[in-house]
């Protein structure tokens, strides 16, 4: 069986100092200078504020702005430590995306980092568009005092389009409850129309449900590689800056000759009640405690497993 492949995420930064580079002759070391970079990135910002002064097209001014977001954004990353997060599996990543679920309180839940870079398995038949890798980062801002802002940044398409959607966490049961994209369409003022409004659905889901599956327990989120090794490529962040982290995967397998059986698809249940913060439970804030309820056919065999990684040091 072929080894399942990662997406892996383009840094935005990485493509200006290539530029740069080219256009100064610079020999490849230049990648890892870290004064370098600044240089280069000086040289665009300045490019990019010239531009904004002299009201060129709006078109133009707007793709730099964005650019200048992304940016930001992959800074904030190399901040906060580089972490790199990969979702073990096809099946877990589809279940995020196709659960259905509410949390009674999220603000509750303490989400697992500020920003890191989530890779996807490949071929991304879950999604409807092959989009590589997202970056997600946490803001709060003065609109939105005492609220998260979830923003996820990723490129689209041939053209590697540049693009970003974003929702505020104390909103988040409005997408995660949503049996579809139609049901989403209207909920997010901010978001896009037609088909990227489908992406960004589908983006928002899965990195909500991502944030509500890593509170289930201490082992959800590992340290290591899937069991392909899969590396973050990149000539400007070293293998040795980066945290590699596992989403790890919890599946059924289903065996089922009733016929009078029904699908109960995949969610989470936040444990609210006194009772489940008694024990070892007790330090933890009520409400911070969430469970996984496995998709299953009721009224079937159905025979629970868990994925073993084995040992391949």
């Amino acid at each position: 069986m072929a080894e399942t492949k990662y997406s892996n995420y383009s840094f935005l930064i990485e493509s200006l100092v290539s530029v740069y580079r080219k256009e100064k002759g610079l020999p490849k070391s230049f990648y890892r200078s870290k004064a370098g970079i600044g240089e280069a990135l000086s040289h665009f910002i300045v490019q990019w504020s010239e531009t904004h002064e002299a009201g060129k097209d709006q078109e133009t001014i707007e793709l730099n702005e964005r650019a200048m977001k992304f940016v930001h954004s992959e800074m904030d990353w190399s901040k906060d430590g580089c972490k790199l997060l990969f979702i073990e599996t096809h099946e877990l990543a589809n279940n995020l995306i196709n659960g259905q679920f509410r949390i009674p309180n999220p603000d509750d839940l303490e989400l697992f980092a500020d920003s890191f870079i989530l890779s996807l398995p490949k071929p991304m038949y879950y999604l409807s568009e092959d989009v590589g890798s997202l970056l997600v980062n946490l803001n709060e801002y003065t609109s939105h005092p005492g609220d998260t802002c979830v923003e996820i940044r990723f490129r689209i398409g041939p053209e590697q389009y540049l693009s970003n959607t974003f929702y505020y966490w104390s909103q988040i049961n409005r997408v995660l409850d949503c049996k579809g994209h139609q049901d989403y369409v209207g909920l997010n003022p901010h978001g896009s129309e037609g088909y990227l409004s489908l992406i960004e659905f589908e983006l928002i889901k899965l990195v909500g449900g991502l944030f509500v599956y890593a509170c289930l327990n201490e082992n959800t989120i590992e340290s290591g590689f899937p069991a392909t090794r899969a590396l973050l490529r990149s000539k400007i962040v070293s293998k040795s800056e980066v945290t590699n982290l596992i989403l790890s995967n919890d599946g059924v397998r289903r065996e089922h000759d009733n016929k009078k059986c029904h699908y109960r698809t995949f969610h989470f249940r936040q444990l609210v009640d006194d009772r489940y913060y008694k024990g070892k439970f007790a330090e933890m804030a009520k409400g911070s405690r969430v469970i996984p309820v496995k998709a299953a056919y009721i009224g079937a065999k159905v025979d629970p497993y868990r994925v073993i990684q084995e040992d391949t040091k």
